[in-house]
């Protein structure tokens, strides 16, 4: 039934359940299957209903696939989602964006674990008609911090893709993307310079305090790695009742610092692709590392982001 990767198994009674997702912290059951290696009549019955669902045009596929969606079985609103990031990409499906958007804002409204699914289609429609999306987005922002499902990388990338297509949707979490600039987890430093990148393609203005940021962390790869080394300070007490402190050190490789750097280099270019002047000060850094960066991948990334900056196709 599903497409994600199956990432756990368990046995329930007579039967093996299926788990996929993207991650550990978003899989969820999607089928199961009896001793004998055949589907669970149930989730037959799913595979019967969408091979006709197939056949069918797109009014009454959408009709079809909105009334799954609304089943009481989250199984059948999962694969509903599914075949929604399928159908939604089709020129067919346009006439229908507006019923399928306030579905899936009955949804999450419903349910916090849709979140993921139910982005999946949003960011599809978002690529076609981006106004469409905007009764959905307050709920987008809010619902990834409702549950520890999804952590700040998930909310950082999701705020790249809506404030490249209308920066006024993220305008109140433009800080919160900033200050993760400087976050001691590396990943969440890269993916708010890729939303910052993003944002600043569509209103420069909007990141131009931060552009020095990117072009520091592009420059020093060592000094980001550095910042990013955490020494965490533990109080002990013994049984005799002294108590010491015990510094440990976790040790940051200079690779993610690179990562980092590449994601800066990214966010440069989209920046300049739409406000050139705006990025001049990294462009003496950019020829330097398209011609002289250890990493080939950064030299390709220092040459597609100076075109993007003179106006070159990329």
């Amino acid at each position: 039934i599903q497409r994600e990767p199956v990432l756990g198994l368990e046995f329930t009674e007579n039967q093996l359940d299926a788990f996929t997702g993207h991650s550990i912290a978003t899989m969820k059951k999607s089928y199961a299957i009896g001793l004998d290696g055949v589907l669970m009549p149930q989730y037959q019955q799913i595979v019967n209903d969408l091979n006709k669902l197939k056949k069918q045009r797109a009014q009454e596929k959408v009709h079809s696939l909105l009334a799954l969606a609304s089943s009481n079985d989250n199984t059948e609103v999962i694969e509903a989602l599914s075949q929604l990031v399928s159908f939604v990409k089709n020129k067919g499906a346009l006439p229908y964006y507006a019923n399928i958007v306030n579905t899936l804002i009955s949804l999450l409204q419903a349910n916090n674990d849709l979140l993921d699914p139910v982005w999946k289609v949003t960011r599809q429609i978002l690529k076609k008609q981006p106004e469409i999306i905007n009764p959905i987005v307050p709920l987008l922002i809010s619902k990834p911090r409702m549950t520890k499902q999804f952590d700040d990388t998930w909310l950082l990338s999701a705020l790249a893709e809506l404030g490249g297509k209308n920066p006024l949707w993220i305008n109140e979490e433009l800080q919160f993307i900033k200050d993760k600039l400087r976050s001691k987890k590396w990943n969440e430093r890269r993916f708010a310079a890729l939303a910052i990148g993003s944002i600043g393609s569509a209103e420069p203005s909007l990141v131009k305090e931060v552009i020095p940021v990117l072009i520091s962390f592009a420059t020093d790869p060592e000094n980001v790695r550095k910042e990013l080394d955490e020494t965490n300070y533990k109080q002990i007490t013994t049984d005799s009742g002294l108590q010491f402190g015990l510094s440990i050190s976790t040790s940051v490789s200079l690779e993610v610092a690179i990562w980092i750097r590449d994601a800066c280099i990214d966010a440069l270019g989209l920046i300049g692709k739409h406000s050139p002047e705006s990025v001049n000060a990294a462009i003496p850094l950019l020829e330097s590392l398209s011609k002289n960066a250890p990493s080939p991948y950064t030299v390709k990334k220092a040459i597609k982001a100076l075109d993007a900056i003179r106006g070159q196709n990329v």
